[in-house]
């Protein structure tokens, strides 16, 4: 009989057991006081919106899920969110969207303080319409070394009255399911700053942002949307340096209607493989227009496309002086660009005098992200992140005679190597999770280094210099 009673409380211990350790907390529909949200509560259910009052916050730490089943569930933020996560140990939101209001803590650059994301995985559902993940009402916003997965609108911002800071750092945006969906998307955000660097941007449909921008060391892939780059309304600054856009079914960009004053810079970009690269309406200049040490490869129809209507017979110059046009014939660069030389109503002629004879390597293959400094950011879920291959090292980088690739968990099946323009260098099949390859036949310069693991496809820059 006693055998029998410590068999009861045995069972009866290893359920209970069994039920802490998949310990959940339902958030409620109103967070009045401050708190932490952990691990250790997770995952954090929301059944309904809720709403963090004003000068309440919120902090979630690492390895913290936060979960709803139906996707229209807010958290509405009056007061302060922080979410900072690890590299190993990732927060995962799954079909939230974190509506920002104009009572909200925005994040602060001079001092770091405000509300801000670290290392979190936001997950859609591969919707292909309206839905928001991180929602902007005249707020700033720091998102760092984060992912987002079948997102619509990954970042959503609307500001018009005072100037704040969405800045956007080492983070992932890619459409799985979908090639629906925009990292960001500003509607009438005429003040508010976009900082984005060093991200990578995949099958998606565009960026659309407000009045000033700076988009630099990032690459973007597959964009299906007319244009991928554009403005709302009339611009004052806009910097586009270091970046590759390369496959737009459309435009790369439309970047037309300065303001007094404005400034638009492209720098050392390369643009390929798109129908056209660069497409304005404006008849003149920005009061600083800078377009040099770019690469302009394999358009369908035309490398830049200049629609504004002047008086015709007369146009202003746009300066591309000192660019990569994928030729040396004259002929050829001038077909490609459509200006005044092919309408008279087109009140813009396009300069490509001195253009460069050779591709420019200087930091023209995008962003040295790739996949973001996430590590292994499944956090928790299954499926979605398989494509996410974790733990590619290679090394060393500039390189000299040989270069050494590794990943975790998986075999290398192909290594590839191509230059800027898409030319295959080498191709290697290991078969195993750790390659030395040979660089001492490949000349000096910028190439793009492609692993494939598992029938998917990581990338990275590699400098070569003997």
């Amino acid at each position: 009989m006693r055998n029998k009673y410590k068999k009861i409380l045995m069972a009866f211990i290893g359920g209970a057991t069994a039920i802490f350790a998949s310990a959940q907390t339902t958030v409620p529909s109103i967070i009045s006081t401050s708190q932490t949200w952990n691990a250790a509560g997770s995952p954090y259910i929301v059944n309904q919106n809720t709403l963090i009052q004003q000068g309440v916050t919120v902090n979630v730490g690492p390895g913290t899920v936060i979960q709803t089943n139906v996707n229209t569930n807010r958290i509405i933020v009056d007061g302060e969110l922080i979410a900072v996560g690890k590299k190993d140990s990732v927060i995962t939101c799954d079909l939230i969207t974190f509506q920002f209001t104009d009572k909200s803590t925005g994040y602060d650059a001079a001092s770091g303080n405000g509300s801000q994301f670290h290392y979190v995985f936001f997950k859609g559902d591969g919707s292909s319409g309206g839905l928001k993940t991180l929602d902007l009402k005249e707020t700033g916003l720091l998102v760092r070394n984060c992912k987002f997965i079948d997102n619509y609108y990954c970042i959503y911002s609307y500001n018009y009255k005072d100037t704040n800071d969405l800045i956007i750092e080492k983070s992932v945006f890619r459409g799985v399911k979908t090639a629906y969906g925009y990292p960001v998307y500003a509607s009438s955000s005429f003040n508010q700053r976009l900082f984005f660097t060093d991200n990578y941007a995949e099958h998606m449909s565009g960026i659309f942002f407000g009045s000033w921008a700076e988009i630099t060391n990032s690459t973007f892939r597959d964009f299906s949307s007319y244009p991928g780059i554009r403005q709302a309304g009339q611009y004052n600054h806009v910097k586009l340096e270091c970046n590759l856009f390369s496959n737009f079914d459309f435009s790369v960009t439309e970047l037309s209607y300065a303001k007094p004053g404005a400034s638009l810079e492209m720098l050392y970009n390369t643009f390929d493989s798109s129908r056209s690269f660069f497409e304005s309406y404006a008849t003149t200049p920005p009061a600083t227009f800078t377009a040099r040490y770019n690469n302009f490869l394999n358009f369908s129809e035309h490398s830049v496309v200049m629609k504004g209507m002047g008086t015709p017979g007369i146009a202003d110059t746009f300066d591309f002086q000192q660019n990569y046009w994928g030729s040396t014939n004259p002929s050829s660069i001038a077909a490609g660009i459509k200006d005044f030389n092919d309408d008279i109503t087109i009140g813009v002629v396009v300069d490509f005098s001195n253009y460069l004879t050779s591709p420019v390597t200087s930091c023209s293959g995008g962003g040295t992200i790739g996949d973001a400094d996430t590590g292994s950011s499944q956090g928790g879920s299954t499926g979605i992140m398989k494509m996410e291959l974790n733990g590619f090292v290679m090394y060393p980088n500039p390189a000299n005679s040989t270069i050494t690739l590794s990943v975790e968990n998986t075999l290398i099946s192909t290594i590839r190597i191509t230059d800027l323009s898409g030319k295959e260098i080498l191709i290697q099949q290991p078969n195993d999770a750790k390659a030395s390859v040979d660089l001492s036949h490949i000349i000096n310069g910028a190439y793009v280094v492609e692993v494939e693991c598992e029938g998917q496809v990581l990338r990275r820059k590699l400098i070569v210099s003997h």
